[in-house]
């Protein structure tokens, strides 16, 4: 069985997070719940300044950028930022 997983969103997220239309919520939600399923289904995002690893996961304008941090009972999720755009492929053949 999977450790449980927990999430906290921080900073500059919290406030992003309140502004969201239903729409944005809802893909939202979707995201959280798949990083509770599998935390590190994500792509590399960046170093954030203390040099920890972050990775985004992405729905149709939704964009999360999270941190890991594994622990021996449960892991934790930590949502650096929310970020809103539009997301263009750079190829035909990107999903």
């Amino acid at each position: 069985m999977a450790k449980p997983v927990d999430v906290f969103v921080t900073g500059r997220a919290v406030t992003i997070l309140r502004q969201l239309d239903p729409a944005q919520r809802a893909q939202c939600d979707r995201l959280i719940a798949a990083l509770r399923m599998s935390p590190q289904a994500g792509v590399f995002y960046a170093h954030d300044m203390t040099g920890r690893p972050l990775y985004q996961v992405s729905a149709f304008d939704v964009h999360i950028i999270y941190t890991i941090v594994y622990r021996v009972q449960r892991d934790q999720i930590f949502i650096i930022a929310i970020e809103i755009a539009d997301w263009i492929p750079q190829h035909i053949d990107m999903p």
